[in-house]
């Protein structure tokens, strides 16, 4: 796992460096410096551009300006022609950033307040606001922005892009548009989130001689997974039976609409679910029966025990419809899933959801009972269960998840452009997968079928959702490339789940 912290965590980084490795600011700066100049100098290469092409560097007066003063002198160092731009405050600039602003001016390297537009830029670095801003640009930071923007020219950002917010990666104005980021010590959560994760472009990280001790700890708050952790997690035993690749239970779809119970339970199938049963609407027999691998069950409170005794996974939600009948026969499965004292996990979507954000005292059940609850809401349905706005869910994303997770003692799958997985114990996986493709009715059911075929057949809960989130956004970016956003459907993902864990195998990557 890659751990992400938050502006404070970075400032906690920075301090153990400095306090408890010995590490002066000023090395750290010119540590900074050389591993951004390193990312921007591979990138020029890769777009053909040599040395001696014109870069633009605009610093602030802080020590990210300072950041972006030391890397100036390297890149003149290199050969190449740098011209600088330093704004804001004078009154305000930091001792580190007057230091690179005096080194700079012994070598002759002019420092002007204005961007020459007549310039056709190569590259442009953007060191003007680092990881502590709150607010939305103004005055000559934006004015700066919204020139650069129109320039046609590789963009860099050093730490974070300047009008990004470090935690939530919220844009309140404007932003600094970087085809790449250098981030040093650890990757911060705003670029991942929101506008800041397409903001940012390309990640580079660099430790840069920090260390977290939280990370030395294993003690991750905020984190990504990476490729060799789903690996290891969804890795086939050979010579087993399809009992140990997970039993399956699905409560989804009714008579008008059986396509969110069809969409469900082929996405379990995709993983490697070994046994799926599928309770639905009577009248959909004939349509489950075009799925032959499906067993299919008819809608009945008599059928519901027999169904969870047999299961190691339930879901239940997608298209079940928000009718009384449909509620009672909610209830009668919390009962009995509660009475059984059976430990299995139980994934909530759709309109299961919006049956507990209408009744609170459903929660109850979930509460006696010992199943590990994952909840899927997209943002408008988590809005609704906190009780909460979409805007203010955008505004405090991170601890509005971890709060929720704790109180109802569940795992929260937030469903964005940038999906958050959230534990009760604190733990919040951040997975930046996927595209706008995927934004259209359907995908939801898809990732349910997905997370719950690998809760089936894994013991740890949190570890299925972060699994189903991740094989569900490279899913929908395999099928991107295949037929383009606009022309997505979600069978389309179900057909490329397979795919996505092929390749998973193979020792290449994405």
């Amino acid at each position: 796992m890659r751990e992400l912290v938050t502006a404070e965590g970075m400032r906690q980084i920075e301090k153990h460096a400095m306090e408890e490795l010995q590490l002066s600011d000023a090395l750290l700066m010119e540590r900074a410096a050389l591993f951004s100049a390193a990312v921007l100098e591979k990138e020029l290469k890769k777009r053909g551009r040599k040395k001696h092409t014109r870069i633009l560097v605009l610093c602030g007066v802080g020590n990210n300006g300072g950041d972006g003063l030391a890397l100036a002198r390297i890149l003149y160092e290199h050969g190449y022609k740098v011209y600088v731009v330093l704004l804001g405050d004078r009154r305000k600039q930091t001792e580190l950033n007057r230091k690179q602003q005096q080194i700079l001016e012994r070598l002759q390297i002019k420092i002007g307040d204005t961007i020459r537009t007549e310039i056709e830029y190569d590259g442009i670095v953007d060191a003007m606001l680092g990881i502590g801003i709150t607010r939305g640009l103004s005055g000559v930071f934006a004015e700066a922005v919204e020139t650069v923007s129109q320039m046609d020219a590789f963009k860099l950002a050093i730490d974070i892009p300047t009008g990004i917010h470090a935690d939530l990666g919220l844009c309140q104005t404007v932003a600094f548009q970087a085809d790449a980021t250098a981030a040093f010590g650890c990757i911060k959560t705003g670029l991942l989130l929101a506008e800041g994760r397409y903001a940012s472009g390309r990640k580079y990280l660099g430790s840069c001689g920090m260390t977290y001790p939280g990370g030395q700890s294993g003690q991750m708050t905020y984190f990504m997974p990476e490729k060799k952790d789903i690996k290891k997690a969804l890795r086939r035993q050979p010579g087993v039976n399809k009992g140990t690749f997970g039993k399956l239970a699905v409560i989804a779809g009714s008579e008008k609409t059986p396509g969110a119970a069809l969409l469900c339970t082929k996405a379990a199938f995709a993983t490697g679910c070994g046994y799926i049963r599928l309770m639905t609407a009577k009248e959909n027999k004939k349509l489950v029966l075009s799925v032959p691998e499906v067993v299919f069950q008819p809608r009945h409170t008599e059928e519901i025990a027999p169904m969870l005794q047999f299961a190691s996974c339930l879901a239940i939600g997608p298209g079940i419809g928000t009718s009384e009948e449909t509620k009672a026969f909610l209830q009668a499965v919390l009962r009995e899933l509660e009475k059984s004292g059976k430990q299995l996990p139980v994934v909530l979507d759709a309109d299961a959801l919006n049956l507990f954000a209408a009744d609170e005292s459903l929660w109850k059940f979930t509460a006696e009972s010992k199943a590990a609850v994952i909840c899927t809401p997209h943002m408008a349905e988590f809005a609704r269960l906190a009780h909460v706005t979409v805007e203010q869910i955008r505004e405090n994303r991170l601890q509005l998840a971890g709060q929720f997770a704790k109180e109802k003692n569940c795992i929260l799958v937030l469903k964005d452009a940038t999906t958050l997985v959230a534990a009760p114990d604190g733990r919040i996986c951040i997975l930046p997968v996927g595209n706008d493709g995927m934004a259209v009715a359907g995908s939801g059911d898809v990732l349910t079928g997905t997370i719950a075929g690998i809760a089936a057949r894994l013991t740890d809960s949190f570890l299925a959702a972060c699994c189903g989130v991740y094989l569900h956004g490279l899913a929908g970016e395999r099928a991107a490339r295949k037929k383009g956003k606009a022309a997505m459907l979600p069978t389309d993902l179900i057909s490329q789940l397979g795919k996505v864990l092929k390749h998973m195998d193979q020792k290449r990557d994405w």
